[in-house]
């Protein structure tokens, strides 16, 4: 990325490497976040039945609330425990543990409030809700009735989780790589040229296309297209100057359908015939939900 670009992780940070090609100001997107610090430190408690608030799908998931609600408990616990001489060595580490995660949890909401990118407090949340049971009831925990009810929270936390309506299929082996993507036999991307849909998640076919001439986007998300505003006339010049083949790459299913596909083909002064795309073989794919490659026409530079 530094050699094509002059900034490793373009376009991000370009205030800081002033790549030629990348935005001139910072940029992220911005529709997650809370109106207020009020609704800020409350929405877990709500984003934890819909995470819509957070997330393009209304998924359902209490394992950051699992450690939120401790979190939010703990200093004041410790400094009672203190006040009352019932302070342990054990104190210290639950409160830098609960401080750790809030001001991770603050820094998200204020920054991103996007689900994925604070995944990691998912996955810390029940540890912290366990290690706050052990913290304040050791006896009762080492007990056969608490470890009893620990598996039993665990559980309840596991089955009540739903998911993603895009994710990943059930393995059909224990070898199969977690990632993978197929193209049919009328697709060959030697030499071609390919404009992968940045409106839903297409890039990880990129391997699948290693033999391809040039792959670029295509029809991002409205809050990162100012990013890329310079990169895009440098890709519709390589298309327009080139007889190469072209293939546009998007995902077909939910709210994506033909009319994504003429939007992806327009970015660049291109057109597609939507009978003509061919539909390849992912690790993602479901009855409703895959991936098409789609042959594209130049019309006129533009």
């Amino acid at each position: 990325m530094y050699e094509r670009f002059g900034n490793p992780v373009f376009p991000h940070l370009n205030s800081l490497f002033d790549a030629p090609l990348g935005p001139d100001t910072a940029f992220r997107d911005e529709k997650f976040l809370p109106d207020s610090f009020m609704e800020g430190l409350l929405r877990p408690f709500w984003f934890s039945f819909d995470a819509s608030p957070i997330n393009e799908q209304a998924t359902r998931d209490f394992r950051l609330l699992a450690g939120y609600i401790p979190a939010l408990a703990i200093p004041g616990m410790a400094l009672w425990r203190a006040q009352n001489g019932k302070a342990g060595s054990s104190d210290r580490v639950m409160v830098a543990l609960a401080l750790g995660f809030l001001s991770t949890f603050a820094i998200w909401t204020a920054v991103f409030s996007i689900q994925r990118y604070v995944m990691g407090l998912y996955l810390v949340g029940p540890v912290l809700l366990a290690a706050t049971a052990w913290w304040l009831f050791p006896a009762y925990v080492a007990q056969p009735r608490g470890r009893i009810l620990t598996f039993a929270v665990a559980a309840v936390l596991l089955l009540s989780t739903s998911y993603e309506r895009l994710r990943r299929v059930p393995w059909q082996s224990w070898q199969e790589p977690y990632v993978w993507t197929e193209l049919p036999s009328t697709v060959d991307p030697a030499g071609a040229i390919i404009v992968m849909s940045a409106f839903y998640p297409s890039a990880f076919t990129a391997p699948a296309f290693s033999d391809a001439y040039f792959i670029t986007h295509g029809d991002p998300r409205p809050w990162s297209r100012p990013a890329l505003a310079k990169y895009r006339e440098t890709v519709r010049a390589t298309i327009q100057s080139s007889s190469r083949p072209v293939y546009g790459v998007m995902f077909h299913g939910q709210e994506s359908r033909e009319p994504a596909l003429h939007q992806l083909a327009d970015e660049y002064g291109l057109t597609a015939n939507f009978a003509d795309c061919q539909q390849l073989e992912t690790a993602f794919d479901t009855a409703a939900t895959h991936w098409l490659a789609c042959p594209m026409r130049r019309t006129r530079a533009r």
